[in-house]
């Protein structure tokens, strides 16, 4: 699945001839949404701090996260409920 051209054209703020010009059969949809594992770990991280553990102590469960991370992993969890209607922000 690829975004039409129209949509793509106004995310990425190239024309729709630039689009057209830069597609080709062998690059395919040079915009598509992709799924990945990023919200998983966000949440993952939120729920962490949310069962109580402190953000000092998720680096020793995940090493590549740090405690100021996931700080913003919280911020961004919080930001991102308060968007849905009718979804309680913890």
């Amino acid at each position: 699945m690829a975004y039409a051209t129209r949509m793509a054209a106004a995310l990425t703020g190239a024309t729709v001839s630039q689009l057209r010009h830069w597609r080709t059969a062998k690059t395919g949809p040079l915009l598509a949404p992709e799924i990945q594992s990023a919200p998983k770990a966000l949440y993952l991280v939120a729920g962490l701090v949310a069962e109580g553990v402190s953000p000092e102590d998720i680096s020793k469960y995940y090493p590549a996260v740090t405690a100021d991370a996931a700080r913003d992993a919280i911020d961004f969890a919080h930001y991102v409920d308060s968007l849905i209607p009718g979804r309680k922000v913890a």
